[in-house]
């Protein structure tokens, strides 16, 4: 649930429902299938999402872990995803069982930074590459090294272990541009292959695992058969690649069947090759070999899949730079090949889908393949976002990306891609068919959402407005139905070069145009608005008006048919970010940097209400609750609720770190966390009913007890709500009643010892016996632990309150009494582990030192009483006291001869 409408009056709460952190910016990544499982390495620490849904984000470790603590340099998963060992940056090993997150033990491992990790198919060794140039292989189960390789010359990138296991076969590549073959059993190097000029990137082997394919930011593929130690072809690729992987054979035959190829019965060896690197493309290609033949192998180039619809003479530098491939991972039980690329888009493409249009891309008649999904690992900076109708997306973001993204409530995303630099804007019509986004690149675009329900994205920009010299900040577009059922729909665009511009949108011309034409906009009217860059623009409901918001203040009014002046609206002090109009008044609404909200009345232009209360600029505010109330965002990361009506501040949300720049169904922040909001106004207070009644029923109970002296049950249920002065009362009618019930000369000692039995019995939290035999004796078994420490918590709780007992004269001979019965019933290596205990024993002994010393400045003063009741004897004839004060005298001058 989002940030809907509601209808049970006003809302006032509003609580996080699902919270997207990110979980990848192009460190290490890895999937396991056996546990469903995507494993990424964050800004030194480990993150764990669930494969099928991104929306649970967790950390495999507690922030006060001693290795998180650490910074987190590489990592490796077990085959069956239920151990990972990461490597630190002080160069250890911690091995970690990711289901219970518990440390199996840390190895120190190497001298330099472990830049590479790799397990064994049995998930007992793993082998590690240094930055001292060394290659190590640990059992991980026992913990200790079992061999160690220093045949390289420079830091060691890549470490894999042989697929097969029985062979013990490791190999590294390394900058010093070789891979080394190491066997395990002899512990030496047989094999060093020197055929690359530049870095090997990566390391993949056939499914028999005779061929070892290596590729390289050298650009070639080098392919060397493992039984002869030899190089059987190199490969040019004409791009630095970065991966490279070896589809199963039953996939790869698959493919190259549906290519037109043919296969030679005697061909044994089908495996086809997937690499990407530098240009954002998906090399698919196959080699074959006739048995051990080394004469037949043979390399075919197979087709391309380029992850963007978009060439590279389309794209600046920088952002071809972002489409380019970090990883390449194959996923054999799904049939599915995920490719990561460096703007921290994750692009999963099912093969069966590949395979059945591998005709068309040999062909060229198809170029661009959607993937079946996309996932986001970050999306950096949020700067705007529309909550789309009608569409199988939630909401539409922009981000610093010129990819246009769209997003579900399960975090799915699918992208749109058109626009050659980052898009600043976006706006949506109210059937969410038409969306309109403002770009650096200068242009405006206009999309059609209908492609999303398709298998490809390249034709959904259906439009696009040229004109502006400066970079799009703010664009509208019309919202009432009639306006586009009459033809007459249009976009309006501001820039930083203060020019506000209309465009007509003939939506019934596109909808008939051809499916690879994007058609160009004109601007019908062009006028320059404000002094200063523009940044926002919003449409009224009817069409009618459009609402300017600029850097220079001031916020103006325009005829959406002309663009005619109409009015301006001055009075906040600082830039204008937002402006808004009211879907059911004639209201429109402006958020400033001088951290304010401003309601201002369309019918006399002027303010009726200052929502005040923002310590940071007022970023974004959006109506909720049909139009009587606002959330309103700002730079500090804050989310405020507001009623208009009485422009109270109902609550502050601060589930958000950094600043607010998107609101709409769901509020998302530059740090890329995305927070899906549930009202739960509902919830809140049939919560606060429930615990009134219980409140209510243990008062009852409370009283009942009281009523009857039980003061054990009296007093467990006067800290369960927690009132610090009815337990006093309770224990103050305890000791009264022990003293009255007492025979002897010192009632006090007796009374306060009589504490110590209900101390006990608290400490046991023997409340309610079993009632049978086998209850009685499984609550000795599995709730002795249980109770005790439950207990010890009732106790704790009291020393509190008797701490601050004994600070007050009047209460301190209660809180004296308990600590007196409290040291007697425990003993003090027991007292000594409670942290109360620890906390409070300086201030007990101060205040209890204090009490001692007034107790004997009223003895001392009872000295002079004494004297005076002995001198009064003289005067008073004794006849004439009565047998008390004649008791009393005497006891007296006892005391004082």
């Amino acid at each position: 649930m989002s940030l809907k409408d509601s209808v049970d009056g006003i809302t006032k709460v509003w609580k996080a429902h699902k919270v997207l952190e990110p979980y990848f910016r192009g460190g290490k990544v890895d999937i396991s299938e056996a546990s469903n499982r995507l494993v990424t390495e964050l800004d030194g620490s480990i993150k764990l999402v669930q494969w099928d849904a991104q929306s649970n984000v967790e950390s495999l470790l507690p922030e006060d872990d001693e290795v998180e603590q650490q910074s987190i340099a590489t990592f490796c998963l077990s085959p069956n995803g239920k151990e990972i060992v990461v490597a630190t940056t002080r160069f250890s090993l911690a091995h970690y069982h990711i289901d219970t997150r518990e440390c199996q033990r840390v190895i120190k491992a190497h001298r330099m930074p472990i830049l590479s990790m790799d397990f064994d198919h049995t998930s007992t060794l793993v082998a590690t590459g240094s930055a001292d140039r060394s290659v190590k292989v640990w059992d991980i189960l026992k913990g200790y090294c079992t061999h160690s390789f220093t045949n390289h010359t420079d830091i060691v990138k890549v470490v894999r272990f042989h697929p097969d296991p029985d062979k013990l076969a490791l190999f590294s590549s390394s900058d010093d541009n070789s891979i080394c073959m190491f066997d395990l059993r002899t512990s030496s190097c047989i094999a060093q292959f020197r055929d690359h000029v530049s870095l090997p990137s990566s390391l993949t082997f056939t499914h028999d695992g005779s061929i070892l394919v290596s590729s390289g930011r050298d650009k070639v593929i080098n392919c060397y058969d493992l039984r002869s130690h030899s190089l059987l072809k190199t490969i040019p690729i004409m791009e630095e690649l970065e991966s490279v992987v070896a589809l199963n054979p039953d996939i790869s035959r698959a493919i190259v069947l549906g290519c037109g190829i043919s296969l030679k019965k005697q061909t044994s060896l089908v495996s086809v090759l997937v690499s990407g690197g530098e240009k954002g493309v998906l090399q698919f290609s196959v080699i074959t070999m006739a048995g051990h033949d080394l004469a037949s192998f043979n390399f075919t180039y197979l087709f391309q899949v380029p992850l963007s619809p978009l060439v590279s003479g389309q794209m600046t530098e920088d952002i071809a730079k972002l489409k380019s491939i970090s990883r390449i991972l194959y996923l054999p039980k799904s049939k599915e090949v995920v490719a990561f690329t460096n703007d921290f888009n994750i692009c999963v493409y099912d093969l069966q889908t590949i395979t059945s249009q591998a005709s068309a891309l040999v062909d060229g008649n198809r170029r661009f393949v959607s993937p079946d999904r996309v996932l986001i690992g970050s999306h950096g900076d949020i700067l705007d976002m529309v909550r789309v109708s009608n569409c199988p997306y939630d909401v539409a973001l922009v981000t610093n990306s010129p990819q246009l993204r769209f997003m579900n409530r399960q975090f799915e995303c699918q992208v749109l891609e058109g626009h050659q630099d980052i898009i600043l804007t976006i706006d949506v019509s109210d059937d969410g068919k038409w969306i309109v986004t403002g770009s650096k690149d200068k242009t405006c675009r206009v999309w059609n959402t209908a492609a999303l329900t398709t298998s490809s994205s390249v034709n959904a920009c259906v439009a696009i407005a040229q004109g502006h010299t400066e970079p799009v900040g703010a664009v509208a577009i019309a919202h009432n139905a009639a306006t586009y059922l009459s033809h007459k729909a249009f976009i309006v665009s501001g820039a930083g070069d203060k020019i506000l511009k209309r465009w007509s949108l003939p939506v019934h011309l596109v909808e008939k145009q051809e499916d690879d034409y994007i058609m160009p906009l004109s601007p019908s009217h062009s006028i320059r608005a404000h002094e200063k860059d523009i940044n926002c623009l919003a449409v009224s409901p009817n069409d009618q008006l459009i609402a300017s918001a600029s850097q220079d203040k001031s916020i103006k009014l325009w005829s959406a048919q002309d663009l005619s002046a109409i009015a301006t609206l001055s009075g906040h002090k600082r830039g204008v970010w937002k402006v808004r109009f009211s879907p059911v008044d004639k209201v429109l609404m402006s958020c400033s940097g001088d951290r304010t909200v401003r309601l201002w009345s369309l019918q006399d232009y002027t303010i009726i209400r200052t929502l005040e209360g923002h310590t940071a600029s007022v970023l974004n505010a959006i109506y909720i609750n049909h139009a009587t109330q606002i959330i309103s965002s700002s730079a500090d990361g804050l989310l405020r609720l507001w009623t208009i009506r009485s422009g109270e501040l109902l609550r502050t949300m601060e589930d958000h770190q950094d600043r607010i720049w998107a609101l709409q169904s769901l509020p998302l922040t530059s740090d890329a966390r995305v927070i899906l909001w549930k009202d739960a106004t509902a919830d809140e207070e049939a919560a606060r009913l429930h615990e009134a009644e219980e409140v209510l029923l243990v008062e009852q109970s409370l009283s009942n007890d009281l009523r009857h002296k039980r003061y054990t049950q009296a007093l467990r249920k006067a800290m369960k709500l927690k009132q610090p002065f009815r337990v006093l009362s309770i224990l103050t009618s305890i000791l009264e009643q022990l003293a009255s019930a007492t025979n002897g000369e010192n009632k006090a000692e007796w009374s306060v010892a009589g504490l110590d039995e209900i101390l006990v019995e608290l400490m046991a939290d023997k409340s309610k016996k079993a009632t049978d035999k086998d209850d009685e004796a499984a609550a000795d078994e599995n709730g002795d632990e249980e109770a005790k420490n439950k207990g010890e918590k009732v106790l704790m709780q009291l020393i509190d309150y008797a701490k601050e007992w004994n600070t007050n004269a009047k209460h301190c001979f209660v809180a004296q009494a308990f600590f007196q019965s409290l040291f007697r019933v425990a003993s003090a290596e027991k007292l000594a582990k409670w942290p109360a205990v620890r906390e409070h024993i300086a201030g007990l002994l101060a205040y209890t030192e204090r009490h001692y010393q007034r107790a004997s400045r009223l003895r001392e003063a009872t000295y002079l009483l004494d004297h005076v009741l002995c001198q009064m004897t003289g005067v008073l004839p004794l006849e004439s006291l009565n047998e008390q004060h004649q008791q009393k005298i005497a006891a007296a001058e006892a005391a004082f001869n």
